[in-house]
């Protein structure tokens, strides 16, 4: 979920996954994320995740033969 106090706008998604580990809340910017996920083909994605602090990992699952990818986001403060 998103919220903009000054231009009133907000957005929430609900994604299916499979996760395992304490439970977290982190954010990201969706711009940044959505610009890394249209690089990869596939239709799974792997997080990796260590604190809400720490920069995560997005792996494909599948990878295309001789290439390897490997994208860093950055996490955003929450205010809640």
């Amino acid at each position: 979920s998103a919220e903009d106090l000054e231009l009133s706008n907000e957005a929430q998604e609900r994604l299916d996954c499979e996760y395992t580990g304490a439970d977290m809340e982190i954010g990201f910017n969706s711009r940044y994320l959505l610009d890394l996920l249209s690089f990869m083909d596939g239709d799974n994605v792997k997080f990796l995740l260590d604190t809400p602090s720490k920069a995560g990992l997005l792996v494909p699952t599948e990878n295309e033969e001789d290439e390897e990818i490997l994208m860093l986001i950055m996490p955003m403060m929450l205010s809640n």
